[in-house]
């Protein structure tokens, strides 16, 4: 989910983080199950973390997009954040229909990509893939296309999904893509989720993983919806939100371990939901009385899987984030103010997020990260 996804922006509480991380590596030990289950690794997590302050330490070091006066440094509506081998920085805008590249200074370099349905243009950038010779292959879910271009930023072709309606898309190390689609039944309200994989050429080789949604009869906030995220070895993390359980993949959709954790529920208070009608008055929204056990997640290199959970203070926005070891075990709870998109990238020793102004304008910040553990 985002892998994204999908699904589904973020602050970090940098002063909560100084004041609870200590410089010194805490003792720990984790409380959990592991156990196996049909031939299958199962972690059970308890509601605790193995260490009862957060484990990193984050300092600002950059800030891009607060200049208004420069309109090649300014963003719409951020949908992703890729960096490559020389730490350049590519944004890719939904809203505005391209990518914007930055230095790792800062210091605006090309923007690619412009809104339309021809050569080069573009329809709804979610994604950038970074190649080893820096090609670079945006996702576009509206033409349901994949369009390549040079490091340069010239456009250099498209690729277009014939079958699917692709609601996210990531591709692994080998150049095979992984597509959730939205399904609909023709003419009724029931249909699902299938985690598709495709390869280069968008053939589809597979189908890893179905999930089946009952008939909606009113638009729903916070509805249940899956998501995935790729790791360095090509493996998935496949997650759907109606449970706190993550299921690692092989490449060809075996399931290889399982990740469980206990939670709270947590019910959803009367004023979010009458902020979230008022942000759609025309339409009448069912809520749920609990929110969902977490909202999206995401993976960094070295496979910690970040899970965005609802936090003790909502209203403001205040959510956090477990955070769980390559092998599945709960490591920390982090505080996180989020925006609605839950846009996010630790790359290296480097977080990159998005943040925004008084104003609601986003902007970029960019932190150095120390873990202690």
């Amino acid at each position: 989910m985002k892998n994204k996804t999908k699904f589904l922006s973020i602050v970090i509480l940098l002063s909560v983080l100084a004041i609870l991380t200590s410089c010194q590596k805490q003792k720990s030990e984790w409380k959990g199950q592991m156990k196996t289950v049909d031939g299958v690794t199962v972690l059970e997590n308890p509601k605790t973390p193995m260490y009862e302050q957060p484990v990193l330490i984050i300092s600002e070091d950059l800030r891009i997009g607060e200049e208004e006066s420069r309109p090649d440094y300014l963003f719409f509506r951020v949908s992703s954040i890729a960096i490559d081998r020389e730490e350049n920085i590519y944004v890719t805008d939904e809203g505005e229909k391209h990518i914007k590249v930055f230095n790792r200074e800062g210091v605006h370099l090309r923007t690619i990509g412009r809104p339309g349905q021809g050569p080069g243009e573009i329809g709804h950038p979610t994604e950038i893939f970074i190649g080893s010779n820096n090609e670079l292959v945006v996702t576009d879910p509206k033409w349901r296309s994949l369009h390549s271009f040079s490091a340069e930023g010239n456009f250099l072709g498209s690729k277009k999904f014939n079958t699917v309606f692709p609601m996210e898309i990531t591709r692994d190390s080998k150049g095979n893509y992984y597509v959730m689609n939205f399904r609909r039944a023709p003419g009724t309200r029931t249909g699902g989720f299938d985690l598709l994989k495709f390869n280069s050429d968008l053939e589809i080789v597979s189908t890893l993983v179905k999930v089946e949604i009952s008939p909606q009869t009113k638009r729903e906030e916070f509805d249940q919806i899956p998501g995935f995220a790729i790791r360095k070895d090509d493996c998935l993390v496949f997650g759907y939100s109606g449970s706190y359980t993550f299921k690692i993949l092989s490449p060809d959709g075996e399931v290889r371990r399982i990740i469980k954790k206990k939670y709270d529920l947590i019910p959803i208070p009367d004023e979010v939901k009458k902020m979230a009608q008022e942000r759609d008055p025309n339409l009448t929204m069912e809520f749920p009385k609990y929110y969902r056990p977490f909202f999206s997640f995401f993976l960094d290199d070295s496979g910690r899987l970040f899970v965005l959970t609802p936090g003790d203070n909502i209203v403001e926005s205040i959510y956090n984030c477990d955070v769980f070891d390559p092998e599945g075990r709960f490591l920390c709870k982090i505080p996180l103010k989020l925006m609605e998109s839950f846009v996010m990238t630790l790359t290296g020793d480097k977080l990159y997020l998005v943040d925004e102004d008084s104003e609601g304008n986003p902007f970029i910040r960019r932190y150095t990260v120390t873990w202690k553990y």
